[in-house]
């Protein structure tokens, strides 16, 4: 029985790409993963379930994935990336999928893609012109080369059949298969369901044709696997795997800390030197309402401490999500003198340097495919110059220390806030346009930042 919805993405590597995107999208998803703990496990009683869902609703989660996400791509699309595309594959530049989305906004897409989970894919298809699609790391789930040439591929995606009210729609899984059959790029569309016209094929729904440029067959099956170490048809590991891993274990223990300060912070009376219970039931606390004990005895609060192994375990964490995050921007190089070692500088930017290579490679390779379907022929010249991300790694940012002395200077009130955004605003810290008030709108929305904890 044939198959095609198998895939050979490792099961391991599934996980990881779980735990990744989950960091990236919040709270939510990362609680649809599982990753707090069901505290009292054995207990199934509605007040331990109720107890359970108390202490994830108190658990606070900083998007420090995220955010390190954004700062990596604002800085390799500091530059308004290099496009200089032949006159008949101008088109692109604006839409470069069919659906209006321009070629920079889709590369960004496929960027952060590649730099959160070191895997992505473009596909060129032909709809009356020549189009670039994106597709993910999880939906390109089979393939085979020969010789370093591909030549099997499965993409899994989503079709859209609208219900026969004209409102509804009914989402069902698709499979798009590609081979070289002597020498031709055959594809077939797998459905699940009942499609008619296609043809039934063991449970499922096959169509199939052949990809033909405007000159004749088409010899290749037009798709770029691309990659954060390179862009073979290997899986490369995730890039923010590290970075999310502990922004995961900053969660939970953020969730034992607002839990250990939700405790603590419920004090428990007390009163010694009364035997009868009935007598001690009586009792009324209050300003305005003394309590006449005996002769010895005593009226208090117990109060337990916070537990600051969690809170120093937060600390931590946060100092090495810092730390992972500088490895892979890493603005210390920028003050180097032109005397130090330039090895250090390559390998500080290693990461962001090689997938904005790759993802431009990638690009490069497909409009290439996007002229041979229009029977264009490039030259090396044209193709080199046709996409190129460059990452802003000499601008004007400032170093980590001067950043932590100004901030020290604005705690300690010798300058005011405005006046150390000012300053960074003209460091190129903070965009010209993003004036205070937008800052504190954004700072409202976002809730509080990394490092508070530990301030």
């Amino acid at each position: 029985m044939q198959d095609v919805s198998f895939s050979r993405i490792p099961a391991e590597t599934l996980k990881q790409w779980q735990k990744v995107n989950a960091t990236l999208s919040g709270r939510d998803a990362l609680l649809g993963l599982g990753v707090l703990p069901f505290l009292n496990r054995a207990d199934k009683s509605q007040e331990n379930i109720e107890r359970n869902n108390a202490y994830r609703d108190r658990a606070i989660f900083f998007s420090a994935t995220a955010r390190t996400l954004e700062g990596l791509l604002g800085m390799a699309f500091a530059n308004n990336p290099v496009e200089s595309l032949p006159a008949p594959l101008a088109a692109l530049s604006g839409n470069v999928d069919g659906a209006g989305l321009s070629l920079n906004q889709q590369a960004q897409g496929a960027l952060a893609a590649t730099l959160a989970l070191g895997r992505h894919g473009l596909l060129v298809d032909y709809q009356s012109t020549a189009l670039i699609k994106s597709y993910t790391a999880e939906s390109i789930i089979n393939w085979r080369t020969e010789s370093g040439r591909l030549t099997m591929l499965v993409l899994q995606e989503c079709a859209e059949i609208p219900e026969d009210d004209g409102f509804g729609v009914d989402v069902v899984n698709q499979y798009r298969e590609f081979r070289l059959i002597n020498g031709r790029c055959v594809v077939r569309l797998w459905r699940d369901g009942d499609l008619v016209p296609m043809l039934a094929a063991d449970g499922l729904y096959i169509y199939e044709f052949e990809l033909k440029t405007l000159t004749g067959p088409l010899g290749v099956i037009p798709f770029v696997f691309v990659g954060s170490k390179n862009n073979d048809a290997n899986i490369d590991k995730p890039p923010m795997l590290a970075l999310a891993e502990v922004n995961i274990g900053h969660y939970r223990n953020s969730a034992d800390y607002e839990d250990s300060v939700f405790w603590s912070g419920q004090s428990q009376p007390y009163i010694t030197g009364i035997d009868d219970a009935e007598s001690a039931a009586g009792i009324k606390m209050g300003p305005r309402s003394p309590i006449m004990l005996p002769q010895g005895g005593a009226f208090g609060y117990a109060q337990p401490g916070i537990n600051s192994m969690v809170f120093e375990a937060m600390t931590q964490k946060e100092r090495q999500m810092l730390a992972l995050g500088a490895r892979l921007i890493d603005s210390s190089t920028k003050t180097m003198t032109a005397t130090q070692n330039n090895n250090e500088s390559k390998v500080s930017m290693s990461i962001l340097s090689a997938c904005a290579e790759n993802v431009s490679a990638a690009y490069r390779q497909a409009i290439g495919l996007c002229a041979m379907f229009l029977g264009i022929k490039l030259t090396s010249e044209e193709l080199h110059s046709a996409y190129k991300i460059t990452p802003d790694y000499a601008g004007p940012v400032m170093d980590s220390q001067a950043v932590i002395a100004l901030t020290a200077a604005w705690q300690s009130g010798v300058i005011a806030l405005p006046d150390l955004r000012d300053y960074l605003r003209s460091s190129g810290v903070i965009a010209q346009e993003r004036t205070n008030e937008l800052i504190d709108a954004d700072i409202e929305l976002q809730g509080p930042a990394l490092g508070v904890m530990s301030a």
